[in-house]
């Protein structure tokens, strides 16, 4: 296991990802990934460990498809404005609020009642003013009461090894989402010590004032467990989140008041009373027996093949149409969802799915030589065929046959698309984008079609995709 790198600085980021869209730029600058990595782990969202075949078991739901590519545009100092989180009201200067800081004046709830929510089926409790009434959450793990003067919302999210999903939300605002669901995985090789340990920062989402709320972050205990204590000014709202993991399931506690009611003291009152509760210990989230990126071997005898992958890709997967097998998550960065590894084998008569615009949207093409292939099949779907440019291609050896591989370039012909589209582009977040590997076999084409930012975030690393491609064979 690779020792975990100090951050870069902003100035080195910053000049890396200039290079990196440069003209004539076709990889990844020296360093970028892991710099870009290291300087968000404390995010609980990507980090990077050095494996045999570096694949993550838990990666970007759909509801949050483009969140690993906002870690990055952190680490960057680059804002990733398709993500919802648009332009919002320069706020007024708002408090520096710390959990050590004295009470604000009482706000029409102090010396009221108070009554304890929650319960052990919700696996916590909570003490609140008596005056506040529970209400929709927006999430199925979440709970939220609300008050005149403020209210209170308890996250308890998923097991990160059932995906880690968990609800966030925040005060509405123009062109950003209230709330959405945030995913925390693990890295392969599963790490007890670090994955599902709190705290969670939530500050990526709280950018999405693009860098105008005043925030705050120090680190409080949620129950004995050591968590994120992050206040920020949004709007007239003074809100406050409490984030770490328990039983490896991320756990946001989020308060929202009025600027001129907030009163710190009651939340800290309430984060005191704060207790996690559980039914018995089977509740317990397990810990994986299995490695999910140990590479296995993957045998498809309908299909007359064998490869050898990640575990954690083998142990999940499905059938597309005639001789196409789905591969992992299909929760690849970028991807919208779609699988990090798809493979399609054709008839005698060359008959191929290929699935140029999306792993969901495939048809069917019709190919008995390389050139043909070549022409029926894209790394880059059409709506950003004409932005993105310099595909890069070659040639290589797969099941022993000869075959080609294409790819796609960085660089930008566009500045309409991408994470920095106001910023000149450089498609990093454009979903879809394929490394394709591909050869004729006994005139049956074949198509290896794997997730191009899965590669380019380092979830595989590169040459575990060579091994990988290497690995292949044919049964016949």
């Amino acid at each position: 296991m690779s020792a975990r790198r100090d951050a870069m600085s902003d100035l080195e980021i910053d000049g890396l990802l200039r290079a990196l869209i440069l003209e004539g730029s076709n990889a990844t600058p020296t360093g970028m990934t892991e710099a870009a990595l290291s300087r968000v782990a404390r995010t609980a969202q990507a980090r990077s460990r050095g494996a045999t075949l570096r694949s993550v078991a838990s990666a970007v739901g759909p509801a949050w498809a483009l969140a690993a590519a906002v870690v990055l545009a952190v680490g960057l100092g680059v804002f990733l404005s398709q993500q919802g989180n648009g332009p919002m009201t320069s706020p007024s200067p708002g408090p520096s609020a710390s959990p050590t800081q004295s009470a604000p004046p009482s706000s029409p709830s102090s010396g009221q009642g108070l009554v304890t929510v929650g319960s052990v089926s919700a696996g916590y409790e909570l003490t609140i003013p008596a005056s506040w009434k529970p209400v929709s959450s927006g999430g199925s793990d979440a709970q939220r009461w609300l008050g005149t003067d403020g209210d209170v919302m308890v996250s308890y999210g998923s097991s990160i090894f059932d995906g880690g999903d968990v609800t966030v939300c925040a005060p509405p605002a123009a062109g950003a989402d209230t709330c959405t669901s945030l995913r925390h995985g693990y890295l392969a090789p599963f790490d007890p010590a670090v994955d599902g340990v709190g705290p969670i920062s939530v500050e990526v989402w709280l950018d999405r004032c693009d860098g105008r709320c005043p925030i705050t972050e120090t680190e409080v205990t949620l129950d004995g467990e050591r968590a994120a204590y992050t206040r920020a000014w949004i709007g007239d709202r003074q809100v406050t989140y409490v984030s770490t993991f328990h039983d490896r399931r991320p756990v946001i506690v989020y308060w929202s008041e009025p600027v001129e009611l907030a009163d710190e003291a009651r939340i800290l009152d309430m984060l005191a009373s704060f207790r996690f509760r559980s039914a018995a210990p089977e509740d317990a989230s397990p810990t994986p027996v299995l490695d999910p990126s140990e590479p296995v071997v993957y045998t498809n005898v309908d299909d007359g093949y064998e490869i050898t992958m990640p575990r954690s890709w083998a142990d999940a997967t499905s059938a597309g149409d005639s001789g196409v097998r789905w591969f992992g998550t299909h929760g690849g960065f970028g991807t919208f969802a779609g699988p990090p590894l798809i493979i399609s084998v054709g008839s005698p008569k060359g008959a191929v799915t290929v699935c140029n615009d999306s792993a969901f949207d495939c048809g069917t093409a019709t190919a008995t030589t390389l050139d043909e292939l070549d022409a029926a099949i894209h790394p880059v779907p059409e709506q950003f065929a004409s932005a993105v440019r310099r595909d890069k291609e070659g040639t290589l050896k797969l099941g022993g046959e000869p075959g080609r591989y294409e790819r796609p370039g960085y660089a930008m012909t566009s500045n309409e698309v991408g994470i920095g589209k106001s910023k000149g582009g450089n498609c990093l977040g454009c979903p879809g984008l394929r490394y394709l590997a591909y050869t004729i076999h006994e005139s049956r084409p074949v198509v290896l079609s794997i997730d191009w930012w899965t590669i380019g975030f380092e979830r595989v690393h590169y040459d575990d995709i060579t091994d990988m491609i290497n690995s292949f064979r044919f049964l016949d």
